[in-house]
């Protein structure tokens, strides 16, 4: 994979705090490494538990985990706190994201897949096809299938990521929402690092992070 020489401006937009690094907090690294500017916009700060008991120590610790994860990655970081309660695909919520990218002008989005089984998730990939539908803007969807539900989809990747040299950086980053995963910290960890082995041994490589591709702009 041979990236532009050029310094770009990368937008990571996770629906929920741990998303992103567990979707591609290598690729983060590796584009973080090589310059470019990567920013990390966190829409949703989980304070629930299963109840639906809510928590401002909860979510006071999932932001310091957050922060301390983002610092691992090398990526500049936003957190929008929106209401999970209202965050649904809507023109309110549309217009949030829309201004973001306007505001910003990223030359690449990357984002959850459409066909995740979180509904936020799905939410914010429609959010994300109106935000990007006229601009410059390349979109790509990560892997956010471990630890999430099974979905009947297929994720069918076209554009994979040499992380081989990041994929320390990317379980260090999950390691640190020990608020999450307390006692299955290492265990999800082993999991979502042996994906990335196998999707390396796709491409002939250790380790590597897949994506699927909205658009991608050349100019």
């Amino acid at each position: 994979l041979v990236y532009s020489r050029n310094i770009m401006k990368i937008f990571v937009i996770s629906p929920h705090s741990d998303d992103a690094e567990i979707g591609m907090g290598g690729t983060i690294s590796r584009f973080a490494s090589e310059g470019h500017e990567v920013k990390i916009i966190n829409a949703i700060v989980p304070c629930e538990d299963l109840n639906g008991n809510s928590s401002n120590q909860a979510k006071k610790e999932r932001i310091r985990e957050q922060k301390a994860s983002s610092k691992i990655l090398g990526a500049n970081l936003e957190i929008l706190d929106l209401d999970p309660y209202k965050f649904k695909f809507d023109r309110e919520h549309c217009k949030i994201f829309d201004k973001i990218v306007r505001d910003f002008s990223p030359d690449k989005i990357f984002s959850c897949w459409e066909h995740d089984t979180h509904q936020d998730h799905q939410a914010m990939s429609k959010i994300l096809y109106v935000a990007t539908r006229k601009n410059k803007s390349s979109l790509y969807m990560y892997e956010t299938m471990i630890p999430g539900g099974i979905s009947s989809r297929a994720f069918n990747p076209q554009y994979i990521v040499n992380i081989s040299n990041h994929i320390d950086m990317k379980l260090n980053s999950i390691r640190c929402y020990e608020s999450v995963f307390k006692e299955n910290t290492n265990k999800l960890v082993d999991s979502i690092g042996a994906r990335s082995k196998y999707r390396g041994e796709q491409i002939g490589v250790e380790y590597a992070e897949a994506f699927q591709v909205v658009k991608d702009i050349v100019l």
